[in-house]
């Protein structure tokens, strides 16, 4: 098992790979401190961990089809911290989007986004939103558009639920 201190050097020294191994084998209390250790770590360094580890997450969680909702409280913690980072999470954050087109993961990501409030995530959203492929997070990326209040919105929405599926 590894320790609290071991974790917080880990984080200092960027050793991502580590983080993630001990992410994967560890119980909650461990993934907490995981995240809550990168989550104070000083902007960009802990970002594309946070990101990483959300994908873990996702992808145990997709293996295990909710068999247990500790879970959700681990992906609520990794929400939290990525928000608070913003600034620099906003740009990573789009880009795992453009490059993970269809991945679990990416509805939470889609609901980060909208939580941060920033409007450079408006055109990558609305390219979800015409893409007919990406449909399972359409309803997601027009609830992000709307909270980050992005007008154009509107008008997808109603040429999206014109389309025939």
């Amino acid at each position: 098992m590894v320790s609290v201190s071991e974790i917080h050097d880990m984080v200092i020294n960027n050793d991502t790979k580590r983080l993630i191994d001990a992410f994967n084998e560890e119980e909650l209390l461990i993934k907490i401190e995981i995240v809550n250790a990168l989550a104070t770590q000083n902007g960009q360094a802990a970002v594309e961990p946070l990101i990483e580890l959300l994908y873990c997450e996702m992808s145990y969680d997709d293996m295990r089809l909710g068999e247990n909702d500790l879970s959700l409280d681990i992906l609520y913690l990794l929400s939290e911290a990525l928000q608070q980072l913003n600034p620099h999470s906003i740009e990573p954050l789009i880009y795992t989007l453009r490059k993970n087109k269809t991945h679990s993961s990416n509805i939470t990501i889609i609901k980060i986004l909208g939580e941060i409030g920033d409007s450079r995530a408006g055109d990558e959203l609305l390219n979800i939103l015409s893409n007919k492929e990406q449909r399972l997070f359409h309803g997601n990326a027009a609830l992000s558009l709307a909270k980050i209040g992005d007008k154009r919105v509107i008008d997808k929405i109603n040429e999206v639920l014109t389309l025939p599926y």
